[in-house]
Order: structure tokens, then C-alpha cells, then sequence
């Protein structure tokens, strides 16, 4: 299944220098969720407005996604059982078990030029990560560098930078006089007020569960 705002999410996001990996940090895996979701609204599989999440036809939506994913299309059926509000279905962005076979399906299916798969032991178990190459970060950097410069962003590209826009995270990525240009450009591309709600709904999600593993640590 062809993800392409997850993919170039993860190439960007995993093992940026000044923040720990995409793998380990739960606020940058509850966004990779969200990029999934993104990319399934695309292809009508998803509906996500800011007021609604909706499947428009379940069968499609399960034919469509490889066996690891399944499990996405279970947990957002047991979700829509209590309703469609956008608010309430984005707790499923904050689901490790989610985040983590997200990881699992689109890292191994990035070429295997374009990552690098290595284990990662930290105080808990070992991960497999996949880490980009130089080479394949800094090819969808120079893509959307030009598309940035030509005033021309797809969809995609567009879905991508509305996500490090929100993260904050465009000065990690871009030199400032370019993520400057991207934050006055991203308001005039058609799309991206609803994607700036949405973005903004799944901060507040992330945000609030923060609050809630907080209350339960203290």
C-alpha cells in the first residue's frame, strides 16, 4: 500500500540530530498515526474532517490495507461504535500498538536504499529502526525545497510541512530563510486550513494524554 506522506514523514523525522528518534518519542510517532491517516483520506478510504471521522465503506477499507494494518482498521471500527467526532477518534493517534505497526509497514517497505535497518536497545526491549540515508533525506528535502521554491506543492508535500509545521520542527529540517518562506507560503495552497485544524485537534490530543501519563506517573 503506497503511504507516501508516512514515508517521507518517517525519512524526514527518524534520527533528526537535536531530538531523539521517531521510534522512541511518542509525541513524533502519535504524528507518523496522523500521516497514516492523512494518506488514507487521501484515497477516500478515511473520511477526516475537523468535525468527523468516518470510514465510507469498510470492506474497501480492509482490502486496501496489508495484514499488519489490519489492526488500524479494527481499532477505528471499535472507535466509530461510539461515535464519529474527529475529537474523540484522534485518541487512537496516541496508541503505541498503532504507532508501532505503523513503523513496522512503512519502514520496511521504503526501499532498501533509502533506509537502513539497525537495532536500538534502551532501557525497556530492543527496536528495529530504520534509519534513513543521508542520500534518501536529503533527496525529499531537495524535492520539496523545489517545490517550495516553484510555489507548486502537491498534496502530499503540502500534508507533510502542515505536520512539522505544528511540530515546529521546519528550523530542524530547513535553513531558517527557507522554513521562513515555507510558514508564509503554506497559509495561500488550497487544503491547508482544514489540514492546519486537524493538525491542531491532534496536538490538542497528544497534549491532553501527556497530561493524562503525567497524572499517572505522579
Amino acid at each position: 500500500m503506497d503511504l507516501p506522506i508516512a514515508q517521507d514523514y518517517l525519512l524526514l523525522t527518524e534520527k533528526i540530530t537535536t531530538r531523539p528518534m521517531l521510534r522512541t518519542r511518542f509525541t513524533t510517532q502519535a504524528y507518523l498515526v496522523l500521516a497514516t491517516f492523512l494518506d488514507l483520506r487521501a484515497q477516500h478510504l478515511l473520511t477526516v474532517t475537523e468535525q468527523r471521522l468516518a470510514v465510507p465503506n469498510r470492506d474497501r477499507l480492509q482490502a486496501a490495507l496489508p495484514a499488519k494494518l489490519q489492526l488500524l482498521a479494527t481499532r477505528l471500527q471499535e472507535q466509530l461504535k461510539t461515535g464519529d467526532s474527529t475529537e474523540a477518534g484522534f485518541k487512537l493517534l496516541v496508541s503505541w500498538d498503532l504507532a508501532n505497526v505503523i513503523y513496522d509497514t512503512v519502514g520496511p517497505e521504503l526501499a532498501q536504499h533509502q533506509v537502513e535497518t539497525v537495532i536500538f536497545q534502551n532501557n525497556l526491549l530492543p527496536h528495529t529502526i530504520y534509519e534513513p540515508t543521508p542520500a534518501a533525506k536529503q533527496a525529499v528535502l531537495t524535492r520539496l525545497t523545489q517545490q517550495i521554491t516553484d510555489r507548486n506543492l502537491p498534496a502530499t508535500s503540502l500534508a507533510v510541512l502542515t505536520i512539522f509545521e505544528q511540530l515546529n520542527a521546519l528550523k530542524w529540517l530547513f535553513p531558517a530563510p527557507v522554513a521562513d518562506q515555507i510558514q508564509q507560503l503554506l497559509p495561500t495552497q488550497s487544503g491547508y486550513a482544514e489540514l492546519h485544524g486537524l493538525t491542531t485537534l491532534a496536538q490538542h490530543r497528544i497534549t491532553m494524554r501527556k497530561f493524562e501519563l503525567d497524572s499517572w506517573l505522579s
